[in-house]
């Protein structure tokens, strides 16, 4: 049997990482218990309770607090029918189907409740948001033969027919599931996102049931579909008035083939998909990420929406992100009346020159790469002229950027050095390779020109601000920051709550030429010694947590790790005590806050680390300082 790498349950046992919350600024957009009375489901409270009678405002904050405390939630379920459900509104605000044993039970149990016409309150009524992504421990567990014969010990001795039994076998329980699930989340109440991110291509019957359900955040995250359908009754309503869409599918390979095959090189695949979809949501979406990679000869083809302009009068955000679209997809989305854009320099410079008469409405704007095209910046620095009521600016140069193709000195920040910027709140720039200066042993030091730092301290307005230079991935770190440098072109940033540098980098005492690879050496020198003792009340419990690659009792390891500890400690501290708003800090991968202490009668702030150990925090950052 031909593998079909989008009907393949055995690929949803490969290992991945997609969980993102907001560890430090708390979790954006964080779900809360639906109020009592509308799970009641029109039903009267039978308790007699005087706290259960209190308002269903003041009950849901209540219970909200025991959302940790599941053992407090099961016994407050056993005690009446009003309890029962007053807990299930926090048990199941958020369900995440991984395909565990549990969820399997629970899919069987919303799929047999009864009518809530006539039966008690239900668990459907209590639900707000589903996310559907199998967790590979879960797949493996359910489908343990079928793991076995394909990555286990003794794979070998496992013939391909009782493979591909197997494999059948496994994809047959996955779909009949999924179909389960999917009726089951059709008929949920009071569903508000749902969220699908299961590699597992869809088939006409999820997209049936997926467009009926009354969810109005939808999130396809990585799930291809089996064909390119044409939305519309009867496999869909007539509109699907969701809000918000993030929106990251692929056509199964099997059709994609079938469409190059038939020499439609003209018409993107996904046309009357993409098209249809949007003819069903425009009227009512506010907020759309659509990004879409093409692996196939015919990634030249733009994606269209349609032969005319499509409107969307309440679109709000939008991100695009890889992703070539038709002039008539570009002027649909940009004659909306956006308040966030965010769009890779790609589409900035297909798009042309971004026109300084829309946008009218525009807070944030996110370029995560510039384009290498001085045209296109040149025309980003010429719309942010006209624009400085912008709260939110984000823009990233390509990390090799360099010569002719680094535009972020010559043309964005230019575009910054004015009296006029009294809006802007939040600022993320990254310098690429542009500011690199190369020593004799061909090391590579990258800095932020001290002209962009004099520019940046002059935004008086600024509560956030986040810095980078140099590559922003790999083991080499070329910043090599000058802490006391920062110190003095900020100290008029007053209002300055979070500081952020990103791929910074240090000298080691008596070894200032390797400091590329500062954090993989983690040299040892006297100094380290010193400095590692410095704060004994954070050791006092051995708090301090080295990579996962390191050999637990290595001595030397911990001895580096705390006298790194301490010496971010110290110079967030110095931050501190010139930047009096300032809340939280992150430098040299550590992410700090502070705290008061009293010494007689004066007072000061001492940074508190809120990790163990290192965490590069990206998935953090980018959600606090890109996402709107």
């Amino acid at each position: 049997m031909a593998l079909d790498y989008d009907h393949d349950v055995s690929l949803l046992m490969r290992e991945s990482s997609r969980a993102s919350i907001n560890r430090f600024y708390g979790e954006k957009n964080q779900r809360h218990s639906l109020l009592l009375d509308k799970v009641m489901q029109g039903r009267s409270r039978a308790s007699s309770s005087r706290l259960i009678r209190l308002p269903a405002e003041i009950l849901s904050p209540i219970v909200d607090l025991l959302s940790d405390d599941k053992p407090t939630l099961a016994s407050l379920a056993l005690v009446n029918s009003d309890c029962r459900q007053l807990a299930r509104c926090c048990q199941f605000a958020e369900v995440h189907f991984d395909y565990s044993l549990r969820i399997h039970q629970l899919i069987a149990k919303l799929a047999n409740e009864p009518s809530p016409q006539l039966s008690q309150p239900s668990i459907a009524a209590c639900i707000r948001k589903i996310t559907f992504a199998s967790r590979p421990r879960y797949v493996k567990e359910i489908h343990r033969q079928l793991y076995e014969s394909i990555y286990g010990d003794e794979k070998e001795s496992v013939t391909r027919e009782r493979r591909d039994v197997l494999r059948k076998e496994g994809n047959t329980h996955y779909t009949l599931l999924r179909a389960v699930a999917v009726q089951a989340i059709s008929d949920l109440p009071n569903l508000e996102t749902l969220i699908l991110r299961d590699g597992f291509s869809l088939d006409r019957e999820c997209i049936q049931r997926i467009t009926r359900c009354v969810a109005h955040h939808i999130v396809l995250d990585g799930t291809p579909i089996d064909e390119s359908w044409s939305l519309r009754p009867p496999l869909t309503p007539p509109t699907w008035p969701i809000r918000s869409l993030s929106l990251n599918i692929q056509l199964a390979f099997a059709k994609v083939r079938e469409h190059h095959q038939g020499g439609n090189s003209v018409t993107h695949p996904l046309t009357n998909f993409f098209s249809t979809l949007f003819q069903l949501c425009s009227p009512t979406l506010e907020s759309l990420t659509w990004s879409y990679m093409e692996f196939t000869r015919n990634y030249s083809t733009p994606v269209s929406i349609g032969s005319i302009i499509t409107l969307f009068p309440r679109l709000r955000h939008l991100q695009l992100a890889w992703i070539k679209l038709d002039e008539i997809a570009i002027s649909s989305f940009f004659a909306s009346p956006l308040k966030s854009l965010d769009l890779t320099g790609e589409i900035v410079a297909s798009a042309g020159t971004l026109c300084c008469e829309s946008f009218r409405d525009l807070e944030s704007l996110v370029i995560p790469d510039l384009p290498r095209e001085a045209s296109a910046c040149k025309g980003i620095a010429d719309f942010m002229t006209y624009r400085k009521g912008i709260h939110r600016l984000y823009i990233n140069e390509h990390d090799e950027a360099f010569g002719n193709s680094a535009h972020l000195d010559r043309y964005i920040l230019p575009a910054l050095d004015s009296p006029d910027w009294s809006n802007l709140r939040s600022l993320s720039l990254a310098w690429g390779m542009s500011t690199v200066g190369q020593l004799p042993n061909i090391q590579y030091k990258a800095q932020v020109p001290a002209g962009a730092l004099e520019i940046i301290g002059r935004i008086l307005s600024l509560e956030q601000l986040s810095l980078c230079s140099g590559r922003r991935s790999g083991r080499q770190h070329q910043w090599a920051v000058d802490h006391d440098e920062l110190c003095y072109h900020f100290s008029r940033l007053k209002g300055l709550k979070r500081l952020v540098l990103v791929r910074d980098t240090y000298l080691t005492p008596g070894d200032e030429i390797n400091f590329e690879q500062y954090y993989e050496l983690r040299l040892i020198s006297a100094k380290e010694m010193i400095d590692a003792n410095k704060r004994p009340e954070l050791d006092e419990n051995d708090k301090t947590q080295i990579e996962d690659t390191d050999e637990e009792d290595d001595p030397q390891k911990y001895i580096w790790e705390r006298a790194h500890r301490n010496r971010m400690l110290e110079q967030a501290e110095k931050y501190a005590a010139i930047l009096p708003k300032l809340e939280w800090m992150f430098c040299g991968q550590r992410p700090m806050s502070f705290t008061k202490v009293y010494e007689g009668i004066t007072q000061r702030r001492i940074a508190v680390p809120l990790t163990r150990g290192r965490d590069e925090c990206w998935k953090d950052l980018e959600s606090s300082f890109r996402k709107w």
